[in-house]
């Protein structure tokens, strides 16, 4: 009897014990499943956003108005002349911006702005879009594309992890039910097991081989 307790303990000990180990495990690969759900959420968002600025409806017509009202200007041109002013003779002076001292004109000194104000001198790797901040017209670069491309590529890496951990979180269940299964089964045999002997040592003395259950006057 006291053998059959012992076993059974240790059993019902070992079987704590597994339930707590997989209990751990489950609740670490369901927080590391809730993390990647965020993670692909955080990635979509911001593919959204990124998508979002480079499909932004604009109109050709205005963003050519603008690089020609920008580039327009002939006379900062280094070959033309100004005009002849009445009121001051017929002499012609030369422009500010024609002296070789003069730092040349915003229009000569950033090409990046007009190659963002006119789509025809874009890139081919760039995108034209307006700004819904300033309302003025921008480019994306092929790195922001790329960027774009690397987070949508992320987002599919993070679904596909949080797929793979879903499937071992349902494993590990799984397992985990077998496991209590099996060991209410053997802890139901022990108990049954434990019974009969009971039983046997109560009822049929003589059968448990215990000379002085089986003669209670000796």
């Amino acid at each position: 009897m006291l053998r059959e307790r012992e076993a059974a303990e240790a059993h019902e000990r070992e079987k704590k014990q597994m339930e707590r180990k997989h209990a751990v495990r489950v609740n670490q690969l369901v927080q590391e499943t809730l993390t990647a759900r965020d993670e692909i959420v955080r990635l979509n968002a911001r593919v959204k956003d990124l998508e979002a600025v480079i499909n932004v409806p604009r109109s050709d017509s205005e963003t050519m108005t603008e690089a020609v009202q920008y580039a327009q200007p002939t006379s900062q041109s280094p070959v033309a002349s100004d005009p002849v002013d009445p009121n001051q003779g017929t002499g012609r002076s030369p422009l500010p911006g024609t002296s070789p001292l003069m730092p040349l004109s915003p229009v000569h000194s950033l090409p990046d702005q007009m190659t963002m104000s006119s789509p025809m001198l874009a890139s081919p790797s760039c995108v034209t879009v307006e700004s819904k901040v300033t309302g003025q017209p921008m480019y994306l670069s092929q790195e922001a594309l790329n960027h774009i491309q690397a987070c949508q590529n992320e987002a599919f890496i993070w679904r596909t992890k949080a797929a793979q951990l879903e499937i071992v979180v349902k494993d590990q269940l799984a397992k985990a039910n077998r496991v209590e299964e099996a060991l209410r089964a053997e802890l139901f045999a022990a108990r049954s097991g434990l019974v009969e002997v009971l039983f046997i040592s109560v009822y049929h003395p003589t059968a448990t081989g215990n000379p002085l259950q089986s003669s209670p006057m000796a």
